[in-house]
């Protein structure tokens, strides 16, 4: 296999990002595109170099691949043209002195880990907070959705990228698998992190760990209270994992889960709107880290 035949996965500002060769075309295929100036600006200052190679050279290369993220790029060949065509005032600006070739920039990419670039997903997010950029937008207090996300690719590393293909002759195929977590109630609705789903396990079963490192990153800014997922992630120990938190949850359920979507049935299906247990401006009441417990839902219909 050729240099420029080799696909590879990498992650980029808390987006998903599969590169491989289609007849001599690189194919950026990226879950977040609308990124603002500031928040480029900021996540260049902050995105830490990947261990190896020169620092100043690998901040020049990611942040080529930003620019070309925030200016809609579809491939590394368009990345390549776009730093060609920069003026020298914005070479100056962004600090990418001349044209950056599209291996060389398949090469960075290539090797870095989605811990070198989290955390300047997460100083944006903080950035934007400080400004009051991201206050909820109609409701008294923030949402985050938590929600499955898959790219398809030609490779398949068995750890990021899940195997697919069942067969030695079909085509090669992986599957990159995230949990992106989206800032719902604001305007913007914003990406504030993205966690690698490894290919040993599922959804359900990194809930948890994408929920404990959301709370290890903001969990003091009371940036949301509600968290929301669909049936992927519907169980008891996740809802039970939300309120020692201190947080409330909401989840989605699907006929996919027998018993417990004929309970649900059971006990809310035939309850109208104002016979809720709970409303939104009460569980405003609560804030972030409160020791106060799911209500009691009256009796179940006999």
């Amino acid at each position: 296999m050729g240099v420029h035949e080799m696909p590879l996965v990498v992650f980029v500002s808390g987006s998903a990002v599969g590169t491989h060769a289609d007849e001599g075309k690189e194919l950026i295929c990226a879950s977040n595109r609308s990124h603002s100036t500031q928040s480029h600006r900021h996540a260049r200052q902050t995105l830490r170099a990947p261990r190896r190679g020169p620092r100043p050279a690998r901040g020049r290369l990611l942040a080529s691949a930003l620019l070309g993220m925030v200016a809609g790029s579809r491939s590394l060949r368009e990345v390549e043209q776009l730093t060609a065509e920069l003026t020298p005032a914005l070479r100056t600006k962004l600090g990418i002195p001349r044209r950056v070739p599209d291996t060389t920039l398949r090469d960075a990419l290539s090797s870095l880990e989605p811990d070198d670039v989290r955390p300047a997903l997460h100083a944006a997010t903080r950035a934007a907070q400080r400004r009051k950029a991201l206050e909820p937008d109609g409701l008294p207090f923030g949402v985050v959705s938590l929600d499955g996300k898959a790219t398809s690719v030609p490779a398949a590393d068995d750890f990021f990228a899940q195997r697919q293909t069942a067969t030695a002759e079909a085509r090669l195929l992986g599957l990159v698998r995230t949990v992106t977590a989206t800032l719902t109630s604001s305007t913007a609705r914003p990406v504030i992190d993205v966690v690698p789903i490894p290919a040993s396990t599922n959804e359900m079963g990194m809930f948890q760990r994408c929920l404990s490192a959301l709370m290890g990153t903001y969990g003091r800014s009371d940036l949301f209270r509600l968290v929301t997922y669909d049936a992927g992630a519907c169980s008891r120990e996740n809802a039970r994992a939300v309120r020692d938190l201190g947080l409330h949850y909401l989840f989605a359920v699907k006929s996919t889960q027998p018993s417990l979507h004929t309970e649900a049935v059971r006990w809310l299906g035939g309850l109208e709107p104002d016979q809720a247990a709970a409303t939104v401006q009460a569980t405003a009441q609560f804030p972030c880290g409160s020791s106060s417990r799911d209500r009691r839902l009256p009796p179940a219909p006999a």
